[in-house]
């Protein structure tokens, strides 16, 4: 740890202090844990950050984890740097009594108590949730950046997370993203406009800056989604979907292919409509295809023109601990029916059937469905993000 209690119950730290200053701390001064108040240890050296630890033999939570990597220790410096050169008053490793955590970083921006986690380390679940949960119940804002090495690029637009990485996707009025550094190289990675393509793999834009030429506000703005890129890419996505056969199905899997087959359906000649991406699917325990052709089915293929339609799904939805919205996939689903024209909003949850769906016969006649599809979406008026269209 960066910081700890002096004698007189004083927080303090040896990142400020000269080799010699340290050496005559480590001889006059004795220091203390703030959360167990156990004596602890000065450690430093040519290659190590000033730093304090326990003694082997500790009983202290904070160390219930072996305490924290060089990687780690290095990364937070340069954050807690980074926010004191742009101006803000950051207390490094403040110990927050109320709630018995003490976050890497603590600050304020426009007003909001924000505590900064550097997580490098692989935890239990359990403790990021306590964690996030103890920092939100007291009012302060629970910002997550991840370590560099759990950022894994599949390809130019595409991540890929684990079930850990994802309870560190964060929601913004606008979109979801992610935040990643990486103290070895000094790159700040910020994720934008995430949205889910299975259950590990991320469509997202992604934008790389060193540190020191990133200001705090230019991580949280909004940045449009490219809407022709990203369509190009999700009908790309889809073909490959169509045309690959899937070698293990899951029990879910096959339910559903044989829900298809008794109503005389093949998954690879849906039409487009259930193929359509949603910023929330996130939030589905299905992946898109799976609830969008229960839609179809139950809901519109049947339906008669003109002939009012509710969305009434009983689905299984996930939650996460940094994902605050009142909105579902289900609601947005709806939304991109509404701007391909097949039906028409009459009010909340309600919707009127105004086109005839058009069912492909062959797998080249539902790329080429696909395409113009995505093509429809990609010229659209409506915003895609979390917002409806207004």
């Amino acid at each position: 740890m960066l910081s700890a209690l002096d004698r007189n119950g004083r927080s303090c730290s040896l990142i400020h202090n000269t080799k010699e200053e340290i050496r005559q701390l480590k001889q006059n001064e004795n220091y203390y844990c703030p959360v167990c108040k156990e004596k602890v240890l000065v450690r430093a050296g040519k290659k190590v950050i000033p730093h304090f630890s326990h003694f082997a033999k500790t009983n202290c939570l904070a160390n219930a984890n072996g305490g924290e990597g060089a990687y780690h220790e290095s990364g937070k410096l340069q954050l807690y740097h980074w926010l004191c050169r742009l101006g803000f008053h950051v207390k490094l490793e403040p110990y927050i009594e109320q709630i018995s955590q003490r976050p890497d970083l603590l600050f304020e921006f426009h007003g909001k108590i924000m505590a900064l986690e550097y997580q490098c380390a692989t935890i239990p679940l359990e403790e990021m949730e306590k964690r996030t949960s103890a920092f939100k119940s007291i009012g302060i804002y629970p910002f997550w950046i991840l370590g560099g090495n759990h950022f894994n690029r599949m390809s130019t637009n595409t991540i890929r997370l684990n079930t850990f990485q994802q309870s560190f996707i964060h929601s913004f009025p606008h979109d979801l993203r992610m935040f990643f550094f990486c103290a070895d190289s000094g790159h700040f990675l910020v994720c934008k406009n995430m949205i889910p393509k299975g259950k590990k793999s991320f469509f997202t834009s992604i934008h790389s800056s060193k540190l020191p030429n990133l200001t705090f506000p230019q991580l949280f703005g909004p940045i449009p989604l490219n809407r022709r890129t990203f369509y190009t890419h999700w009908a790309n996505y889809v073909k490959k979907v169509r045309t690959t056969p899937v070698r293990h199905p899951t029990k879910a899997e096959l339910a559903w292919r044989n829900e298809l087959y008794r109503k005389g359906m093949h998954p690879s000649l849906l039409p487009s409509i259930c193929y359509l991406p949603t910023p929330h699917q996130i939030l589905s325990s299905d992946p898109p295809w799976f609830w969008q052709s229960r839609i179809l089915l139950r809901s519109l293929l049947d339906a008669p023109l003109h002939s009012r339609i509710s969305l009434r799904l009983p689905l299984k939805q996930f939650s996460f601990p940094l994902i605050e919205s009142d909105q579902d996939p289900w609601t947005a689903y709806m939304d991109r029916l509404v701007d391909l024209g097949l039906i028409e909003m009459t009010n909340s949850l309600q919707y009127r059937k105004i086109r005839h769906i058009k069912l492909p016969a062959t797998v080249d006649e539902a790329l080429s469905q696909d395409r113009q599809t995505f093509h429809q979406l990609s010229q659209a008026k409506g915003r895609f993000s979390f917002e409806k269209n207004s």
